[in-house]
Parts: C-alpha cells; structure tokens; sequence
C-alpha cells in the first residue's frame, strides 16, 4: 500500500509526505541430494589401479599405471550417468527442506521544495531554479537462503535512512540543464555475500547482514545543447562507503570448531567503486536520406575492492593487486541513420573501442580457498543493429 500527498504552501514552496506498507512472505522449498560416499568407493574398489588410502574418509590412492598418467582423469572415467540427468557422480537419497519467512515494513517520507521566483532570476543566466530536501526511508524483504548442511536459513531484512539536498537549474537559455545532489543514506542490516562455513564445518558462500553502514556521497548530471543538434551529456558521482558495525565469526577458527568474533568495519564495501564517471557526445545532422547520429561515449570506474572475507582485507597489505581491481575507462562509439519515411533505422557501433582489458567480477577469498577469481570485461566488440518501426 501507498499513499503520496503535495500540499502549497505558497507559490514557489511545496511539502511532500507519503509512505509505503510492504508485507513480503517468502516460501522455499530446498532439495538436496548429497554425494553417496559407499557407492563412490565401490566404483574405486572395483578398479586394481586404486587402493584405500584412509578408510574411514574413503579416500583412495591410483598407484597402477605410470608417472605420466594423469589420476584425476581416469578416476573421472569411472562414473557414468546412469539415469541420464548429466551427474556421474552416485547421489544419496534426496533430503527435503521447506521454510516461511514473513517481513512487514513501513517507510515514511517527506520533502520539500522550493522553486526560486522568475523575478529573482532575471537578468542572470538563469532560467529556472529548484531547491530540495528529501528524507526517505527504504526496505529491502529478507529471504531465506540454501546454506550447506543446514538448509534454509533466514537472511534479515535491509533497513534504510536517506536525507538528500539536491537542486535542479536550467540556465543559458534552457541549452544547459544540471542535476545536483548529496545525501548521506544509513543502513541497518544491510546484505552482503561472504563466505561461512555450515553447522558440518564445509565452506560455503552465503548471505550476512551487517549491522550499520552508512554511505555519503554527491552526484551531478548535466545536459548541454551548445549548439543545435549537438548533445553533451555528462555524469559524476562521489561515494564513501563506511561500515560502524559489521562482526563476523572468524573463518578459519570456525572449520577448527572455535568462535571468535572478527570486526570487520575498517573493510571497504566490496564490488563499490567510490568514483564513477560518464561523458556522452553526440550530433545529428538531418539530410534528405534520413537523419546520422554518430555518437561516443567515455566511462570511467575507479578501483574496486573485490574481497569477500576478512583475510582478503588483511592480503592489501602485502599484495595489494590480489584484491583491488585497478580503476579503468571504456570508450564506445556508435553510428545511427534514421529514414524519415520508412520506420528503419540502422545503426554501427563498437564497444571498447580501444580493447581496454578491465576485471568486471573478482572474488577474493583469502581465508577459506586461499586464491581469488578474475573475471575480465568484454574485449572490443563490434555489430550493427536493423530495427523497423510500424
């Protein structure tokens, strides 16, 4: 449910109040179907070439063939799928989890804005001028999540406090149109991926919920007709990332069977860059063929902390580039024609036009695997694109 209502308090200031009520129920059914330990060690003990190395853990040593056998391969080709559902690997009987979680929120807002009067603007290079101030709240349901051995669990909901003073001008003529802000946004249990291990001691990636973070930042958008039929548009956002409360379990004493709590709100947020940028050019010139718009585009994404547990954050110190991903610009270019008549438009592009090699995924995970994952953006790509309209 919604409601939303503005009220005049004069000519140029107007008051905003609404809120939102969200009741969020989830339900999840869980199938797990683990690895049949007695039938996998059947398969080794029908093949001479293995022998039990430590029964108790089914483990198994290849000792018959020679040194440039490669044991991994020829112990994967002692499965089949039998049942045709691509797995090799004998499962157990399916075990069955089902678990409900209700979330009920309600987040209140109020704004107000001030449109600055015509009189006060003439004269300046100013067309029109609007000043706001936004307190909002925000809500993001809970859900419940698979966690090894454990089945379902319960991740909590995501609570959210914004304030935002922002101001929207047209000036020179309404040719330059700016959009500014800064806001500073709490979080209460804000969720994050990391890495655990289930009641059984296994590693697993899960969900977690920190306990207070806060980001503070600023943003600007602006569009420029300099001249007629030339766009310049541009983008820039600032944003400092703070944890003030986020604790976790110690991964490594976990798989030991201890617990000892880690505080880990000195980390940087991971996968959030603090500065992004965006500078677009466009022209478009119309011709008696139909209309060409060649355009170009310019990206910039500053470094990225790629870790997922607290060891990685510990790995800056020493090796730094194992778990920040440098900063780095894109550039894309593109070529459109429109007919005027027959609804085709045609376009030409190329995306990173200078073959730019960026990491755009990376998991660092120092204290469960020891090693981390590069996922490395899109090389220069190009394509053209046929669209009719009707």
């Amino acid at each position: 449910g919604f409601f939303q209502g503005t009220y005049h308090l004069s000519d140029n200031l107007e008051l905003t109040l609404g809120g939102r009520y969200t009741h969020v129920t989830t339900r999840s059914t869980l199938i797990t179907r683990e690895t049949d330990i007695d039938a996998v060690n059947a398969v080794f003990a029908s093949d001479l070439r293995f022998i039990p190395f430590e029964p108790s853990t089914g483990l198994h040593l290849y000792t018959g063939g020679t040194w440039a056998d490669d044991p991994i391969a020829i112990a994967n080709s002692l499965f089949v799928d039998t049942d045709g559902d691509h797995i090799r690997t004998p499962l157990g009987d399916p075990r069955t989890d089902k678990a409900e979680a209700s979330f009920s929120e309600f987040t209140p807002m109020a704004s107000a804005s001030y449109f600055v009067p015509e009189s006060q603007l003439d004269g300046s290079f100013i067309n029109s001028a609007l000043i706001y101030f936004t307190w909002s709240n925000g809500f993001k349901a809970g859900f419940l999540e698979p966690k090894g051995s454990d089945g379902l669990v319960t991740v909590k909901p995501e609570l959210l406090e914004n304030f935002e003073l922002g101001t929207k001008l047209d000036l020179l003529e309404n040719t330059l149109r700016i959009n500014a802000a800064v806001y500073d946004m709490s979080f209460d249990d804000m969720q994050l991926i990391t890495v655990g291990v289930d009641s059984s001691n296994s590693l697993i990636v899960t969900s977690t919920n920190a306990g207070k973070s806060k980001i503070t930042g600023a943003e600007l958008e602006l569009s420029w007709l300099p001249i007629a039929d030339l766009l310049i548009s541009l983008s820039y956002s600032n944003n400092n990332y703070r944890f003030l409360e986020y604790e976790e379990f110690d991964l490594l004493d976990l798989v030991l069977g201890t617990q000892t709590r880690v505080d880990r709100s000195d980390e940087n947020f991971a996968k959030s860059p603090e500065q992004t940028a965006a500078l677009g050019i466009q022209y478009s010139w119309s011709t008696p063929g139909g209309t060409f718009t060649p355009r170009i585009d310019v990206s910039y994404t500053g470094e990225i902390y790629h870790g997922f547990d607290n060891g990685a954050w510990e790995a800056r110190k020493t090796n730094p580039d194992a778990v920040f991903a440098d900063a780095y610009y894109l550039v894309d270019a593109r070529l459109s024609w429109e007919s005027h008549t027959s609804g085709i438009r045609v376009a030409a592009w190329i995306k990173n036009l200078t073959d730019e090699r960026y990491l755009n995924g990376w998991n660092a995970s120092a204290d469960s695997v020891g090693n981390f994952v590069e996922i490395v953006g899109e090389p220069r790509m190009f394509g053209v694109d046929v669209q009719k309209y009707f």
